[in-house]
């Protein structure tokens, strides 16, 4: 398949071959938290029904360790503009006697610099996520 094939999930049609940018905090465990950020991998197919996408990579070295982390997204959740995110919500790997939670949703790469505010149904019916722009930095 190409770049411009189209797929449907009878929501909305994408394109097949995107990615998505994230970024986060881990929980807070043992005193600390860990920042992570990255790009997850392409379209990974659950059945022929949605589509969801993979997130691996390390946490930043806080309090003298760091933490590798492997997992899925879950299935598109619609956007604002045509575009839609994705939730992710798993473990960190076991190191310094213990783990951290990751949570949160993978963006469109365009989406950098907007916040998730919550979800919404529209007037159709339809699951949303409504997105605001972050608010700068005092001071900057």
């Amino acid at each position: 398949m190409d770049n411009k094939s189209i797929e449907t999930d009878g929501r909305f049609e994408k394109p097949i071959k995107h990615v998505h940018g994230y970024s986060g905090m881990t929980s807070l465990n043992y005193g600390h938290k860990h920042r992570y950020m990255g790009v997850t991998g392409p379209v990974y197919y659950k059945g022929s029904r949605y589509h969801c996408h993979e997130i691996m990579g390390m946490t930043t070295c806080d309090d003298g360790h760091y933490h590798a982390y492997r997992g899925r997204t879950g299935p598109a959740i619609e956007a604002e503009k045509g575009r839609h995110v994705h939730h992710y919500r798993f473990e960190t790997n076991f190191a310094d006697k213990h783990t951290h939670i990751m949570e949160g949703y993978v963006m469109p790469l365009e989406y950098e610099g907007y916040e998730y505010e919550g979800p919404m149904r529209s007037n159709r019916g339809k699951r949303s996520i409504i997105f605001k722009r972050k608010k700068p930095a005092k001071g900057r």
